[in-house]
């Protein structure tokens, strides 16, 4: 894997030293008189075609998975994930024939961030919205126990191919948890506080605007009151846009009546839900966190994860299903 992008710098180096040599040529030619300027040339030329005769190695093909009739037409993550280990996940996807969670081209989707904070931190939610549209093909590397030990306690992983020190399996569709709904009632939120200040970029209904904290460290939280309690409270939705990479790495979620005594709510990784939300809008790519509809006035988002990335919100919702 390494040579691609060694292959890549030779290339680019090429041209640079071409365009510095043009420059470098037209400023000489400027100052001779025409006879030294035609010798000049003619040494140029035969300098250019000398670094156009130099090859640049090609790059062996990635090596093929176990089972690639079996991953034909299906979805395939290819683990690790991430930065130039994708280069040959997608290049036998396009060869092969498949889709190709890995990967991206010039930017990269929305939900990417997730999946490498999933591979990275051994989450289950990692394989959960993908399962939930159909089949998943994995493969990974033998020398990635952890990682295969993570694939093989899936519900109903089937390992079916094994070679040359890569390991192939199948995660059959498993449906997930329905979102809430997208149609709910987002209740005016009064007031916002924070660990962090400007809480109120959060609230504004301007999903440009965002309130930061971190790095994320564990003690990160963000209180959103009603003004006055609302029945049927069963979830909080964020959009995440531009700001993907940093949503919470694990989250509490508790509600209260006022102020002082608090009730669980929801409890765990991001993952899952974020994914989720940049699958079915990659726009907003917004996370959605359902719960056992209560009667609250405050909701209270406390981030219990540790990453060097800050936590941002750029415009967080309550839901009610009044």
């Amino acid at each position: 894997m390494q040579s691609w992008p060694s292959a890549g710098a030779e290339a680019a180096s090429a041209a640079a030293r071409t365009v510095v040599a043009g420059l470098a040529a037209s400023q000489l030619l400027a100052r001779r008189r025409h006879g030294a300027a035609a010798g000049l040339t003619a040494v140029l030329a035969i300098g250019l075609l000398s670094d156009g005769w130099s090859t640049i190695p090609a790059a062996p093909a990635p090596t093929a998975f176990p089972d690639e009739a079996a991953l034909r037409g299906q979805t395939v993550l290819r683990l690790p994930v991430g930065n130039l280990q994708d280069f040959g996940p997608q290049y036998r996807a396009v060869v092969g024939g498949w889709r190709s969670v890995n990967g991206y081209s010039g930017y990269e989707p929305r939900y990417y961030e997730a999946i490498r904070q999933g591979a990275r931190f051994e989450v289950d939610g990692l394989f959960e919205p993908f399962r939930a549209r159909g089949d998943l093909l994995v493969v990974v590397d033998t020398d990635q126990s952890r990682l295969m030990s993570l694939v093989e306690r899936q519900p109903g992983a089937v390992c079916t191919a094994d070679a040359k020190g890569t390991r192939q399996y199948r995660l059959p569709r498993q449906p997930m948890s329905a979102p809430a709904d997208r149609n709910a009632a987002s209740l005016r939120i009064a007031t916002a506080t924070a660990s962090c200040p400007s809480a109120e970029a959060a609230v504004d209904g301007n999903p440009d605007t965002r309130w930061v904290c971190g790095p994320q460290s564990g003690t990160e939280w963000f209180v959103a009151d009603l003004g006055e309690p609302a029945d049927a409270v069963f979830a909080v939705r964020y959009t995440m846009g531009e700001s993907y990479r940093e949503f919470p790495r694990a989250l509490v979620v508790e509600t209260s009546l006022d102020g002082k005594t608090w009730e669980p709510a929801w409890t765990g990784d991001l993952i899952a839900a974020t994914i989720e939300g940049s699958l079915a809008d990659p726009l907003t790519a917004p996370a959605t966190l359902s719960f056992s509809p209560r009667r609250a006035r405050f909701v209270r988002l406390q981030q219990t994860g540790k990453d060097e990335v800050w936590w941002a919100l750029p415009e967080l919702a309550i839901l009610s299903g009044r």
